[in-house]
């Protein structure tokens, strides 16, 4: 496995995958650059993260992007919001 500090993350050379097991985004984010080109994607999907905050903004709501993308979990999509929140607020992620 390679650290790539640019991006603080970590890639594994067998699978192309940027984010590595142990971390919080781990399950919920995807970041292969031959999956969707790299664009963060929902893991196991090929949904991109920003199409929830899309939904969102839109004035839609989060069982109406469950139902239209149906590859995504309602956890995936809830820790996706956790992680935004955790973020902006500069916290850990509850566990």
């Amino acid at each position: 496995m390679a650290v790539t500090a640019a991006t603080l993350q970590v890639r594994d050379s067998t699978s192309g995958q940027k984010i590595a097991e142990g971390d919080p985004r781990a399950g919920i984010v995807s970041i292969d650059p031959d999956r969707m080109s790299g664009t963060p994607c929902f893991a196991g999907s090929r949904v991109p993260i920003a199409n929830l905050w899309h939904y969102l903004v839109g004035g839609d709501t989060l069982d109406e992007f469950l139902e239209d993308f149906e590859g995504v979990s309602r956890d995936q999509a809830i820790g996706a919001l956790e992680l935004a929140l955790a973020r902006l607020l500069n916290e850990p992620r509850a566990q």
